[in-house]
This record gives structure tokens, sequence and C-alpha cells, in this order.
């Protein structure tokens, strides 16, 4: 199974967005360059483990980018594409 979804935008920085299309990516987002303010929520930690277990082959990359999706949503940063 690939790790690939459908790409998401988020903010990265003021007016500058960033494509996101694959579990890896997002876990990295998630783990290394997430906002202080909601890197330790619920629907974080559950993005980072739909994320994570999508990317060992035990997860569907569909639930990783909704989970994303949802985490990137709370955080402020879910852009348009």
């Amino acid at each position: 199974m690939g790790h690939g979804f459908p790409t998401v935008w988020i903010w990265v920085a003021l007016g500058k967005r960033q494509a996101v299309g694959d579990v890896v990516r997002a876990a990295e987002l998630l783990l290394k360059h997430w906002p202080d303010d909601f890197s330790d929520t619920a629907l974080h930690r559950d993005a980072r483990m739909a994320c994570l277990e999508a990317w060992e082959g035990e997860g569907d990359p569909l639930d990783a980018r909704a989970a994303f999706v949802e985490a990137a949503e709370e955080a402020g940063i879910l852009a348009e594409a």
C-alpha cells in the first residue's frame, strides 16, 4: 500500500502555504513543525498516531489524511487549495 493521499494545504508562515500529500510528510510536520499551542491536543495525538500507523502499513492513508485535516483545522493552519 502506498503512503500518498490527496493534497492538503497548510499555512507554514505568513502568506506561505505548503502542500502535504503523503503520510511521511504529514507525520514530519506533526512531530517537528506543529504550532506549539496545539502540539499536545487530542486531535494532534490522533493525527500523529494515524499517520505513523499508515506509514507502517497498519492504517489507511485516507484515515491519516482526515485526522491530519482535523488537527490542522484545530490549529488554524488549514489553507484552501
